[in-house]
C-alpha cells in the first residue's frame, strides 16, 4: 500500500458504494484482475457486463470466463502485467467494440437461462441412461 500511495496516478480506494462502482465502470479504460487465486471470476464477469475489456491472469479460470477477447498475462511477471496494461490503454475504439461483442457472447454462456438449460439437458440424458427401477415382488 505504501508503494502504491507513492506511485503517481495510483489511487487506493476504500470500499465504494454501488453507485460509485457504476461510475467507476462507466469511466474506466479497462479492468485489471491479475489474480493468483480466483474461484470463478465474478469481478471479471461484472466488469465485462459493464463493457470493459479485462486484463487477466493467463492459464486461470479467468480465461475460461473472459475468453480470447481479454488480455491474458503471466501473473508472476511485472513486465508482462505492465505490457498488458499498456496494450489495454492503447486499444482503439474499434478494437474495444469488437472485443465487447465477444465478451458479451462469453457472458451469455454463463447466464442463468443457459445454466438451467444445460442442467435440464444433462438430467434428461441421465434419465435416459438410468436402469429401470427395481420392483420388489411379493
Amino acid at each position: 500500500m505504501a508503494e502504491a500511495e507513492q506511485t503517481p496516478g495510483v489511487i487506493l480506494l476504500p470500499y465504494v458504494s454501488d453507485e460509485q462502482l457504476r461510475w467507476l465502470y462507466a469511466h474506466a479504460r479497462g479492468f485489471v484482475l491479475v489474480s493468483l487465486l480466483e474461484g470463478f471470476g465474478v469481478p471479471v464477469a461484472e466488469a465485462m457486463r459493464n463493457g470493459l475489456v479485462p486484463l487477466i491472469s493467463a492459464n486461470s479460470v479467468l480465461e475460461e470466463v473472459a475468453g480470447p477477447s481479454a488480455i491474458a498475462v503471466d501473473p508472476h511477471s511485472v513486465e508482462a502485467i505492465a505490457a498488458g496494461m499498456t496494450q489495454l490503454a492503447e486499444l482503439r475504439p474499434d478494437q474495444i467494440a469488437a472485443r465487447r461483442v465477444d465478451l458479451e457472447a462469453r457472458l451469455d454462456a454463463f447466464s442463468m437461462p443457459t445454466f438451467v438449460d444445460a442442467w435440464r439437458a444433462f438430467l434428461g440424458a441421465e434419465a435416459e441412461h438410468r436402469p429401470a427401477p427395481l420392483v420388489a415382488s411379493r
